[in-house]
């Protein structure tokens, strides 16, 4: 019973959330005018780049790989990119935390929930739109490998989770800190550089690439990328969702233990 009462909880949570977003029309159709746009720059900034080092390749990439990287790469935004930093910060910093200790819902899922439902009409409609505009106007690779395909999506929910659970950590931070703007801001900061959101990780330096494979950033962007552009085996492929799988299991015990001891300082201080 317990379980169900939760599984309702969070499903009802995705809907409201769900019905939130839509009322964005606006902000779809700005997404749609404006990504195009940063993508002509992008592709005239690497066409030019192969053209003056007169190569075909770049550490084993084609221009029109690396052009499909990039477009994959604001995909996995649109599946992965919530505000779940400011969702929990909000509900710590304004006392309506009281409410998550009494019910009996889990404080991470339920945030989950709802930034799942905040992201559905991006996974479904914003990015096959994108996908399909950047096809017709900038020739990128689609891939139609359903084995490939099927990874990439498995590969895409854990970039998700990936995502929200290191935010939520950002997040559970503003018990000690009042401000979680900073932790967003060095959180963003380090996702863009070490992640592989802007640029393939192969065309890292050396010692860059060695702190790049400690960190689990890489596995938030390029894992699923690379997933997409068959650029590991179907076994490398394996592999990769299996470690995905461990980051993430890793970085929830990290955002449970946070959460006790924030709990715990926010009832003794009579929260």
């Amino acid at each position: 019973g317990k379980n169900l009462m939760s599984f309702n909880t969070y499903y009802e949570t995705v809907k409201i959330a769900l019905k939130d977003r839509m009322a964005y029309r606006l902000d779809f159709l700005v997404d749609m005018l404006i990504n195009p746009f940063v993508f002509l720059i992008v592709q005239f900034l690497w066409t030019t780049i192969y053209a003056f080092n007169a190569v075909s390749t770049i550490q084993g990439f084609t221009l029109q790989e690396t052009i499909t990287y990039f477009a994959i790469s604001q995909i996995v935004g649109f599946f992965v990119w919530t505000w779940i930093v400011g969702m929990v910060g909000e509900v710590i910093k304004f006392g309506d935390f009281a409410r998550y200790v009494l019910m009996p819902v889990d404080f991470f899922w339920s945030m989950i929930s709802e930034a799942f439902g905040n992201k559905l009409p991006s996974m479904l409609i914003k990015a096959p739109v994108l996908l399909l505009l950047l096809k017709l106007f900038f020739d990128i690779i689609i891939n139609t490998n359903p084995v490939y395909l099927i990874m990439f999506i498995m590969s895409l929910l854990m970039s998700f989770l990936l995502y929200n659970v290191f935010f939520f950590i950002m997040g559970l931070l503003t018990f000690w800190q009042e401000s979680y703007f900073l932790f967003e801001l060095l959180g963003v900061a380090a996702l863009n550089f070490f992640s592989g959101a802007l640029i393939p990780l192969d065309f890292y330096p050396g010692f860059m690439k060695t702190i790049v494979n400690i960190l689990p950033f890489k596995y938030i962007y390029y894992s699923p990328i690379m997933i997409y552009l068959e650029k590991f085996t179907i076994n490398e492929s394996l592999s990769i969702l299996f470690q995905q799988l461990i980051a993430f299991i890793i970085l929830y015990f990290i955002a449970k233990l946070l959460f006790r001891i924030g709990r715990k300082k926010f009832t003794s201080q009579g929260g």
